[in-house]
């Protein structure tokens, strides 16, 4: 082996060693026979006393691999013995720990339900609990890949009801039942109305609204010009000054229905067509469109809350969605003039009942439109009915053809819109618009109508939203108008609807189950889309929902405290 030089020495050892160890023991043996038997070593130079001496050797190293193998036979049964001790060991254990698993899951889920909000969806409450685990656990990146997927799946709504928790469950208090009735009645979208296809649009946007308002308010309007009617001058440098403030979300429209001497409508209506440049951008007749707004203003029925004064509210508050919170950047000037024509006749001609008081006593509007959003379908229809022919108010009829279906489709659109009842299927379309267009404008120009209905039925709503003076002054007209159909039914011996009974109704807590499951949530999605209405419209909604929260019984706001913290946790 060593004349080998290219071998691996190391490797060699172990053959080394056992000749090496064969020598040592055949000298030892040699040696010790001549010393107890008195030979001499020459005696042992035969070849039987080589023969021997190697075969004792064998004998000893037989023996120690005999030993050798009972030690590893010894250890080979002492692992095997080992082994099947730590696999029972280990069923033993998974046993348990099924057993203490099933009791962590069932821990767990009381703990997750402790978790849900009732005024949220099931879909964004899975949401939240997917984003809590993700920010808890460290996943590696395909199951963040899976949770990010499936956070996003819910986002859209896709399979899962939008309506939320609480309203989908009967286990309500008996101050609360009548609430919730109202809240399914109204808001939940038990009978569907299908859409008609999308018009075209033109393409073109205009020159930018701010801009152009830039320019605008550098131009002063003659004195005969600036209302559409005519009073003294006293008279109005006090509507100019009311009129000043208009972008404004704190503006208050009963000031200007006091100073126009209940006309408040018209005047702002007015103003605003001039303002946003509709007049010459379309070249509309001025007489033409005062005939129109005093039409449409003198349509209106002298109720408690469905009244002009209200359509006036709403038209001021999409103005200023459209000026001051940015909407005017998703818009074209079709679609502007399209938003403040459906915000002025959304409600004309309502008679201060409900869609479902129509229903009950089988009236003729419900009978015309078959039950389907009665009263949208009344307010748009006798408008254009009235509008198509008559010139002397016909506002669009110097414009194409293409332009008055656009416009007549956006405005049927977006009053049909505001039926309480498409509240959460509205939500749906809004949401699923938002999560492919997020909030840039040039994304929203081919789904623009979306975004309309959703703008004008919030402003629709708006009331809780306003500072609170204001807020709880329209509260109690809207309570009233609901209050007489209370009457109403009661004398016809008709079933009183929710929230309709004098005796009975709570107005704090209906006012902050209505925050919480309808006004709170739809000015939280608008605000993805135009930032600003985060910092007033919802600030004013918690300012308002507090106000409600203090008036109402501690036994009754006990569940509602953990709503509110919720929020807060949120903002």
């Amino acid at each position: 082996i060593s004349q080998h030089e290219k071998v691996d020495q190391s490797a060699c050892l172990p053959v080394l060693s056992l000749q090496t160890m064969s020598a040592a023991f055949q000298s030892y043996f040699i040696e010790a026979c001549c010393s107890t038997w008195n030979l001499s070593s020459s005696y042992f130079d035969t070849c039987t006393t080589r023969w021997f001496s190697s075969l004792l050797f064998v004998a000893v190293v037989s023996a120690s691999i005999s030993g050798w193998v009972s030690w590893r036979l010894a250890l080979r049964s002492a692992a095997a013995k080992k082994k099947d001790l730590f696999e029972k060991f280990t069923k033993s254990k998974r046993m348990m720990g099924a057993t203490l698993r099933a009791s962590e899951i069932e821990s767990a889920t009381k703990s997750i339900r402790g978790q849900l909000d009732d005024h949220l969806s099931p879909s964004d409450n899975a949401t939240h609990l997917l984003g809590s685990l993700r920010m808890a656990m460290d996943f590696s990146e395909q199951e963040e890949a899976v949770v990010l997927y499936a956070i996003s799946v819910l986002k859209l709504n896709t399979d899962v009801s939008v309506i939320p928790k609480g309203l989908l469950e009967d286990s309500h208090s008996e101050e609360n039942q009548p609430i919730i009735q109202f809240l399914r009645q109204h808001f939940t979208p038990f009978h569907r109305v299908q859409r008609h296809g999308r018009s075209l649009r033109a393409v073109v946007q205009g020159v930018r609204f701010a801009v152009r308002l830039m320019h605008l308010s550098q131009k002063r309007l003659p004195v005969d010009r600036l209302l559409p009617y005519k009073t003294g001058e006293g008279s109005q440098r006090r509507i100019q000054d009311v009129l000043g403030n208009v972008q404004d979300w704190c503006w208050d429209v009963f000031e200007l229905q006091e100073v126009t001497e209940g006309r408040a409508l018209q005047t702002l209506a007015w103003h605003l067509f001039h303002s946003w440049g509709l007049v010459e951008k379309f070249h509309f007749d001025e007489k033409v469109l005062q005939n129109f707004l005093q039409f449409v203003e003198s349509s209106y029925n002298d109720n408690d809350f469905h009244n002009s004064t209200h359509a006036a509210d709403v038209l001021q508050s999409v103005h200023y969605m459209l000026a001051t919170a940015g909407l005017h950047r998703f818009v074209s000037d079709l679609e502007l003039v399209s938003l403040l024509l459906a915000a002025m006749i959304h409600d004309v001609g309502h008679d201060g009942m409900n869609n479902d008081f129509h229903k009950a006593v089988v009236s003729d509007r419900a009978l015309q439109y078959n039950n389907q959003s009665i009263q949208e379908n009344f307010h748009s229809s006798a408008v254009f009915m009235r509008l198509w022919h008559d010139e002397e108010i016909n506002l669009l009829q110097h414009l194409s053809s293409d332009q008055q279906q656009v416009i007549r489709s956006l405005v049927i659109h977006m009053v049909l819109g505001t039926d309480m009842s498409k509240h959460f299927s509205e939500l749906k379309e809004f949401r699923s618009c938002l999560h492919h267009n997020g909030s840039s404008p040039d994304a929203w120009s081919e789904s623009i109508e979306p975004l309309l209905c959703w703008v004008l039925h919030a402003c629709d709503i708006s009331n809780p939203a306003r500072p609170n003076h204001l807020a709880v002054r329209w509260t109690m007209k809207c309570m009233e108008e609901f209050y007489k159909q209370g009457d109403k039914e009661k004398e016809g011996g008709m079933p009183v609807s929710p929230l309709c009974d004098r005796a009975t109704t709570l107005i704090p807590l209906a006012q902050v189950r209505f925050i919480d499951f309808i006004v709170a949530p739809t000015f939280q999605e608008l605000a993805e889309v135009l930032p600003d209405v985060q910092f007033t419209c919802v600030a004013r909604i918690k300012q308002n929902r507090k106000h409600w929260m203090d008036q109402i019984p501690p036994e009754l706001a006990a569940p509602l405290h953990r709503a509110c913290s919720t929020d807060s946790a949120a903002s």
